[in-house]
C-alpha cells in the first residue's frame, strides 16, 4: 500500500501571516451613529442635508497620509445601490486650496463632519497611503459602519 502525503499549500498561509505582522498604518473609522436625520428645508420639498459626524484614528504602527483639503481629510461617501456600494459623492477640493496629504501619527484621531442630502444607506471611506508622496507609496482602505440617513 503506497502513501500519499498531502501537501498544503504554503504560501497562502505565509502571506497572511506577515500581513498580520507588518508595521502598516491602519485607520479605524468610526461614525458617531447608526442613523441620521435630514431636516426640512425653506421651502416645501426641500432638505437640510444631515450631518455625519465622524472620527478616523491611526491604530497602526506607524504613520498614515490620507489625502486632505486645506489640511482636512477628504471621506468619499459610497451608497449601497442596488446590493453593492457606489461611489455617492466626496474627495474634491478647490484649487486654490491645499492638498497635501494629511498626516495621522501613531495614536492621533480627527474628527470632522460629512453631509448627505439625499436618503439611503451609506458608509464612508478612506483611501491612505504610508508616505506624503500618495502615488508612490503602498496604498491602505479604511471604511466605517455602514449608516442610514433618513
Amino acid at each position: 500500500m503506497r502513501m500519499r502525503h498531502r501537501v498544503l499549500p504554503i504560501a497562502p498561509l505565509a502571506a497572511l501571516i506577515l500581513a498580520c505582522a507588518t508595521d502598516a498604518p491602519r485607520l479605524r473609522v468610526a461614525v458617531e451613529g447608526s442613523t441620521f436625520q435630514r431636516a426640512p428645508g425653506a421651502s416645501p420639498g426641500t432638505w437640510v442635508a444631515a450631518s455625519i459626524p465622524f472620527t478616523i484614528t491611526n491604530i497602526g504602527e506607524k504613520s498614515a497620509f490620507v489625502p486632505a483639503c486645506g489640511g482636512r481629510p477628504l471621506p468619499q461617501i459610497q451608497q449601497f445601490v442596488a446590493g453593492h456600494w457606489e461611489l455617492y459623492a466626496g474627495g474634491y477640493c478647490l484649487a486654490n486650496v491645499s492638498m497635501v496629504p494629511r498626516e495621522l501619527r501613531v495614536e492621533e484621531s480627527y474628527s470632522g463632519t460629512a453631509a448627505i442630502d439625499q436618503p439611503g444607506r451609506f458608509r464612508l471611506y478612506f483611501g491612505y497611503a504610508d508616505g506624503p508622496a500618495i502615488a508612490d507609496s503602498r496604498r491602505y482602505d479604511a471604511l466605517s459602519a455602514p449608516f442610514d440617513v433618513r
